[in-house]
């Protein structure tokens, strides 16, 4: 069982450029198996029988027949082996012919479909013995394959018949023609033949095949082309077929990987712009609910407390003591002292979310930034007895706004300020670091969880915690610092150890942005 027969060898020979291993099996009208060969192993695990049914042994084969065209190919199935094969099904009158191919035992198929062809002339025989050869006449035809030999000063030599898709004439009765008559027939065969003629030089065998390419022809219809160069010893072979269903089948498959991948990048694509839009969905949600939630809670209650010290003095004023009324009035400069904070932070974050801050950076000093922020917080600090120091022996020039920079010193001091207990110290210091200018603001103070420091520049996460001598607070800084210095290109971050105070460092660039 392990000859060929005519009609499968007749369809195969087109498929030999391929190398694949050839397996088969026919059967009758009726699905069931008459004859096989030995490489039918290959793809099934157990044995065949006469008059098996087929769908016995090749599941994916369940509801193809009766075939309804006289060829039809199933690319790359998986067989009871576990092995992935091209599928043929071909229909010659009551007979049908299963063939399977693989690439993984190709020497194996080519070696016979040669020899049952007779085609080894085609390797040893010399020029002479061939050109008369009938057979190989005989085939060219039957695959409809434009057959040149290379011979050499860019002529090329016609084997066997011409098809009639093929519209130059050869100049001569030895069928030679040029290779300006090939590249004017097919103008993509001129880019093929510099990737050839190295291959022919370099190889004693083998194969290289180009890119499908299209024409129209003379109905108007688009068809599909594909060259292969073939070495086989001193000898050198240009292959051109034209319109083949195989092509064809190739070409679509091809065409509709390339529409599956598009298909695929656009679905990527919507998927992260709809990521994206929900993520910025999501952050201004988060910013609706932090501003409700400072306007209900963390406004609303210093107002209230301002208005019922107000109310107090009002009532009672001629019933209180000169200490009481002094302590009576402090409670409201500190009430007042940290509404004015919250609303200004609050405003500035209002802004920075409607994009009503404008940013006007230029080069300036970071010396006089600190210093003065440093002045207008001594007060504050001193009622704790914290100490700041101050750690920078050379000024430093950046490019920063200073009404935005002022902002985020200020709510650094105070958090520093408000989380140092009484005694403490605050060391601030400058440094270079590559193109940018290093700001760092250490504290002696409580420290940070580390659970929490996720949390502090997050505004989709509420985070307030009370200072040291019960100052609170809105978790608002933390977040506008962060703002203001990334519109300056720059970074913020923090290191803090529970118990071992924290240090916020930000950095400014030194060049225009």
């Amino acid at each position: 069982m392990n000859k060929l027969p005519m009609e499968v060898l007749e369809f195969l020979i087109e498929k030999t450029i391929n190398n694949r291993s050839i397996a088969y099996i026919v059967i009758d009208k009726n699905g069931y198996i008459k004859e096989w060969n030995d490489d039918i192993s290959l793809y099934v695990d157990f044995g065949l029988e006469i008059n098996m049914l087929i769908t016995d042994c090749l599941h994916f084969l369940e509801g193809y027949f009766p075939l309804q065209k006289d060829e039809i190919y199933i690319p790359s199935i998986e067989t009871t082996k576990q092995l992935y094969a091209d599928v043929y099904l071909l229909k010659k009158g009551d007979i049908f012919y299963i063939i399977l191919l693989d690439e993984a035992f190709f020497r194996k198929s080519i070696k016979k479909v040669l020899q049952n062809l007779n085609e080894e002339k085609l390797v040893y025989d010399k020029y002479n013995d061939l050109k008369n050869d009938l057979l190989i006449i005989d085939i060219s035809a039957f695959l409809d394959l434009l057959i040149l030999e290379h011979l050499g000063s860019n002529m090329y030599n016609i084997i066997g018949i011409l098809p009639n898709w093929v519209d130059f004439v050869a100049n001569n009765k030895q069928k030679l023609v040029s290779e300006v008559e090939i590249s004017g027939r097919f103008p993509y065969i001129e880019n093929f033949l510099l990737d050839a003629k190295p291959f022919w030089k370099n190889n004693t065998r083998g194969k290289l095949k180009s890119d499908l390419w299209t024409e129209t022809d003379e109905s108007n219809k688009e068809v599909h082309l594909e060259a292969t160069a073939i070495k086989i010893k001193n000898r050198d072979f240009l292959l051109i077929e034209y319109g083949h269903s195989s092509t064809d089948e190739k070409f679509n498959l091809i065409q509709r990987a390339r529409e599956l991948k598009l298909e695929h990048e656009l679905r990527i694509k919507a998927e992260e712009t709809l990521n994206k839009q929900n993520i910025k969905l999501n952050e201004l949600n988060a910013t609706k609910d932090k501003f409700f939630s400072i306007i209900a809670h963390d406004l609303r209650n210093p107002l209230s407390a301002f208005r019922n010290i107000l109310e107090l003095l009002t009532n009672y004023y001629d019933e209180l003591s000169k200490d009481k009324i002094r302590d009576t009035i402090k409670m409201l400069d500190e009430n007042s002292s940290h509404l004015y904070k919250l609303l200004d932070n609050l405003l500035q974050w209002s802004r920075s979310q409607t994009g009503g801050i404008q940013l006007y950076a230029e080069l300036q000093s970071i010396d006089a930034v600190i210093r003065m922020n440093i002045s207008m917080m001594k007060i504050s600090a001193d009622k704790k007895g914290i100490k700041f120091i101050y750690e920078m022996k050379n000024d430093f020039l950046a490019y920063y706004d200073a009404d935005l920079i002022n902002t985020v010193l200020r709510n650094l001091f105070t958090n520093a300020i408000k989380f140092t207990p009484n005694g403490g110290s605050i060391i601030v210091s400058a440094k270079e670091n590559g193109d940018y200018i290093e700001i760092s603001v250490k504290d002696s103070g409580i420290g940070i969880k580390q659970e929490d420091i996720g949390k502090l520049f997050r505004i989709d996460v509420h985070h307030t915690t009370i200072g040291t001598l019960n100052e609170k607070g809105t978790g608002l800084g933390l977040i506008l610092c962060k703002e203001f210095i990334e519109m300056h290109n720059g970074k913020i971050s923090v290191k803090s150890i529970e118990g071992n105070g924290s240090t916020f460092i930000f950095t400014l660039p030194k060049k225009p942005f």
